[in-house]
């Protein structure tokens, strides 16, 4: 997993490293969209013992917005997720997004001293990179051009529903763990709040079910890559 933190705000770089699958994050910088479209994706050892605290704050919030990104692309475009949602609204994608960043805050927030800071910090950096992105990437997360404030008041009001979302998703599979597949329906319910204004019904179940089943595989592997990015190792 790496991190490349550049000077002032210009160049934000962040890439992951899945167990299994190794997702590009395209970043809307320039820097990152160069090293994304030459595939330069590297796998590096955790960060934490080179970089000072504050470096591996704004660090933190990049890879954890990157993760979401990651996702979020995956996810539109259909490359590694078993479909692509049905969107309709004009910032359905963004929602998308947002729902993949609740997700990664989910899993970690228990690990972090500041969560709720964490997760504003990465919605506003999620939401200036929907404001500044252009259809090249391949995929958009609004229909229509947007700033980033409007962004990002979209972003806030649904990840309150996404968190408590998956505050139902941990109290079921908490009280059911031998199922697996206990908070899966929440999981589907939140990707059609993705799609739509409208409730989930049972043929949306069935159609979402395979895209929730792939979001709950994401969990263990984004547990690991945060340990690894957060731990010290002793030489």
């Amino acid at each position: 997993m790496l991190l490349l933190l550049g000077v002032v705000i210009g160049y934000l770089v962040a890439v992951t490293a899945a167990s299994n699958i190794l997702l590009p994050l395209f970043w809307a910088w320039p820097k990152a969209r160069r090293l994304s479209q030459e595939g330069k994706l590297v796998r590096e050892i955790p960060a934490a013992r080179f970089l000072t605290a504050p470096v591996i704050w704004t660090g933190l919030l990049v890879l954890l917005t990157g993760i979401a990104f990651s996702l979020s692309k995956a996810g539109q475009l259909g490359t590694g997720a078993p479909m692509v949602p049905a969107f309709g609204l004009a910032d359905s994608g963004f929602r998308y997004g947002v729902l993949c960043l609740t997700m990664v805050h989910v899993v970690c927030a228990h690990k972090m001293r500041n969560a709720n800071d964490t997760l504003t910090e990465c919605l506003k950096h999620l939401a200036e990179i929907g404001a500044k992105q252009n259809a090249t990437d391949g995929f958009t997360f609004f229909n229509s051009p947007v700033t980033i404030g409007q962004a990002y008041k979209s972003g806030n009001e649904v990840a309150r529903q996404f968190m408590n979302g998956w505050s139902e998703w941990i109290d079921l599979t908490r009280a059911d763990s031998g199922n697996a597949r206990a908070g899966t329906p929440v999981v589907c319910a939140m990707l059609k709040r993705t799609e739509s204004e409208s409730s989930l019904t049972e043929p949306d179940q069935r159609r979402l079910w395979p895209l929730a089943c792939w979001f709950e595989g994401w969990i263990p592997t984004i547990d690991s890559s945060f340990d690894q990015l957060t731990s010290v190792k002793k030489r």
